[in-house]
C-alpha cells in the first residue's frame, strides 16, 4: 500500500518538525515515530489515526528518566509505523546516516531539504503539520513561532525565503541561545492563520 499525496505532506511537514524517519537496514527501509509530551496526545493520536493502516499497534506511552537539566521526568506519547517503502524518498531528502565505528545502527541527523524541494513541497497542508507538529502561537504579539533549533543558519534562511516568496510572509530569524527560530510576523498572522 502507497502513502496518498495526503500522507506525504503530512510526513514532509512533520519531518520539518519533531516527526522522524528511522532506519535499521542502512536507509534501505524507513519507518516513521512519532514522540510527543503527553501534552500533546491528541496530536499523535490524530496522527496515529491517519498512518492507521501501518501501525501495529495502539498509541504508546513511556516516562523518560529524570532531564539533566529541569530533573523532571516527562511522560510521553508515540507510535511507529511499520516499514513503508515511499518513506525512502524522504529519507533521501531529510537524512544523513551516520555510523559510528563498529555500530550497525546509524545517528540520524536531519537536515532540510534545498530551496526547489521545499518550493515545491511546502504546501499548506505540510505548512500547517510543520506547525502543529513544531510550532508555538505567540499570544502576546499574535504570532507564530517555528522551532528550527536542530537546523543550521542557512537552513532555517531557506524556510524562511521560501515561506516570504510562496505565501508573502513577513519572517525573521530569531536568535535562540545556540540555535535559530523563525517568528512570523504580527502583520502576517492573519494570513498564516486562514
Amino acid at each position: 500500500m502507497k502513502l496518498n499525496q495526503n500522507l506525504r505532506e503530512i510526513v514532509f511537514g512533520g519531518l520539518l518538525g519533531d516527526l522522524n524517519l528511522q532506519t535499521y537496514t542502512k536507509g534501505a527501509s524507513w519507518r516513521l515515530r512519532q514522540l510527543q509530551t503527553l501534552k500533546y496526545e491528541p496530536y499523535v493520536v490524530h496522527l496515529h489515526n491517519c498512518f492507521s493502516p501501518w501501525v501495529k499497534t495502539g498509541v504508546c506511552y513511556t516516562t523518560n528518566r529524570p532531564h539533566i537539566v529541569t530533573e523532571v521526568a516527562y511522560s510521553k506519547a508515540y507510535f511507529n509505523t511499520v516499514t513503508i517503502p515511499d518513506l525512502a524518498q524522504f529519507g533521501e531528502l531529510f537524512l544523513n546516516l551516520i555510523f559510528a565505528e563498529g555500530k550497525t545502527y546509524p545517528k540520524h541527523q536531519k537536515h532540510v531539504p534545498e530551496v526547489k524541494i521545499l518550493e515545491e513541497w511546502l504546501t499548506p497542508k505540510a505548512l500547517a503539520y510543520w506547525y502543529m507538529d513544531d510550532g508555538s502561537y505567540k499570544g502576546s504579539v499574535n504570532s507564530a513561532r517555528f522551532c528550527t533549533d536542530g537546523f543550521t543558519y542557512n537552513e532555517v534562511e531557506s524556510l524562511v525565503q521560501v515561506l516570504r516568496d510562496r505565501y508573502g510572509f513577513i519572517c525573521t530569524i530569531i536568535k535562540d541561545g545556540p540555535s535559530w527560530r523563525i517568528g512570523n510576523s504580527t502583520k502576517s498572522f492573519s494570513d498564516f492563520s486562514d
